[in-house]
């Protein structure tokens, strides 16, 4: 009886290992049916720890260490020790060497889980978001560089503004997003995020998108826009997989409701027998400094030879007969945050050279202009500049939305196809008129703009288009 009363612990010890065996075996086949395990990653260890990673550390990208995915690709701890099913929750979260997040998160459980090919998507646009912390915001001082072309010092002063508020937007966009991303990227049990919670974090990166988009119409080639826009946009993607092609082909997707298909031709407002509106160029030209060594050569001077500048007796004719050929009484509006061409537009009304008992209203920036849009106020002709506050390709989304009759021109220094002219005109653009430096000319820059007003009536007339 003593000798089997020794013995029996000794059994039950050798039967210990075999238990402890068939336990993981049990516990790595439910991990592969997609049973939430305790001890293995499911979403309520992941919640508590990025709990606790909020309350370690500030919000931060770090790339992904080559050290976590070994040859064979199986995922490693950040001591390098194999796991012998997942790793936890706590390694992956609470490393110093992944991406944090810095937000309180609430991640629902369900039955719907991620696939293996799922999962490798969410890898892969968080790798994509790690690559963000390569390129640095651009320095407010630095801004310039980016510009497509010089603007008014209230315009640089408001680009600079709208730029550190997309950086704030970024942030908020960042703290929403990553412990989803961080958790649906994770291997064990992760399920797929229920549709109250897309909507809560399309409530901060749409908008983000479009910030982005409207910054770049003025910072086209500054590297952090760029690409802050790009991963924005597949990160949307991702979590509304239906609306990827919208998002990724803006205004692709918008139809006009005039019936007008796109002519570049009649878009760019040339006149009806192919020739170009554009004036010679003026004695009394204003001259950009940066081109006076241009207009110093031998080919400016042979150009002013062939088109000798418009004489005075030339220029009222022309307007006599142009302004026949436009409909009176016009209601126009010029928006404009260079001061020059608002005073000369002004200038011009007021000697009836833009139309006969024409009324004219010019705006620094398209605010002021959709305060009286939204009070009812209905113009016969819009003319705008692209690269201006709250105007141009900004304000046409909320004004294609409450009007969709009132014909709109854009007014740029860009030059005819530099910016994309089916964009322009899908947002509801109806011509295009190239914001030269005759138009800044006092004396004849008029003629610019009557020509293009007349071409755009002809062609509307022509084709009964119904703005």
């Amino acid at each position: 009886m003593r000798e089997h009363n020794n013995t029996l612990p000794l059994r039950r010890c050798a039967v210990a290992p075999l238990c402890l065996a068939l336990c993981l075996v049990a516990t790595s086949a439910a991990a592969q049916k997609g049973k939430i395990i305790k001890g293995v990653f499911n979403p309520e260890a992941a919640k508590k720890a990025a709990e606790v990673a909020i309350k370690t550390s500030s919000f931060k990208y770090t790339p992904i260490p080559t050290d976590f995915t070994n040859a064979s690709g199986l995922r490693l701890n950040p001591q390098g020790i194999r796991h012998s099913i997942t790793p936890s929750a706590n390694t992956i979260l609470g490393s110093e060497k992944v991406i944090r997040p810095g937000l309180h998160i609430h991640i629902d459980q369900g039955t719907s889980y991620i696939s293996a090919a799922e999962r490798l998507k969410w890898r892969e646009v968080r790798e994509l978001q790690a690559t963000l912390a390569y390129v640095s915001p651009t320095p407010p001082e630095h801004l310039a560089s980016y510009l497509r072309h010089s603007v008014p010092p209230q315009t640089f002063q408001l680009l600079q503004e709208q730029y550190a508020s997309v950086l704030k937007q970024i942030q908020a966009a960042k703290e929403i997003t990553m412990p989803y991303i961080v958790y649906a990227s994770l291997p064990g049990e992760g399920s797929r995020i229920q549709p109250i919670r897309i909507g809560e974090i399309n409530e901060k990166v749409y908008p983000l998108i479009n910030s982005l988009r409207h910054l770049r119409v003025a910072l086209d080639d500054d590297p952090f826009l760029m690409r802050q826009e790009e991963v924005w946009t597949k990160t949307f993607a991702i979590f509304n997989p239906l609306l990827a092609g919208v998002i990724t082909a803006p205004g692709k997707e918008i139809n006009r409701k005039d019936g007008r298909q796109l002519d570049t031709r009649e878009f760019n407002l040339y006149n009806p027998d192919g020739t170009d509106y554009l004036l010679p160029r003026s004695e009394t030209l204003l001259v950009d400094p940066d081109e006076m060594d241009e207009m110093e050569s031998y080919a400016a001077v042979r150009e002013k030879m062939r088109n000798p500048p418009i004489k005075p007796e030339a220029a009222e004719a022309e307007r006599t007969a142009l302004l026949n050929q436009l409909p009176q009484n016009m209601r126009i509006a010029l928006i404009n945050d260079d001061m020059l061409p608002r005073v000369n537009f002004q200038a011009w009304a007021q000697k009836g050279y833009l139309g006969h008992n024409a009324t004219i209203e010019t705006f620094p920036d398209g605010n002021g202009f959709m305060d009286k849009v939204r009070h009812g106020v209905k113009y016969d002709l819009i003319i705008t500049d692209l690269l201006v506050p709250y105007g141009g390709i900004a304000m046409m989304p909320e004004l294609r939305a409450m009007d969709t009759s009132m014909p709109v021109i854009a007014s740029s220094k860009f030059d005819r196809g530099e910016e994309d002219e089916e964009k322009l005109f899908k947002l509801g653009f109806d011509g295009y008129l190239w914001y030269n430096t005759n138009l800044n000319e006092g004396a004849y820059g008029y003629i610019e703009y009557l020509r293009a007003m007349r071409n755009y009536f002809h062609y509307k007339q022509k084709y009964n288009w119904q703005r």
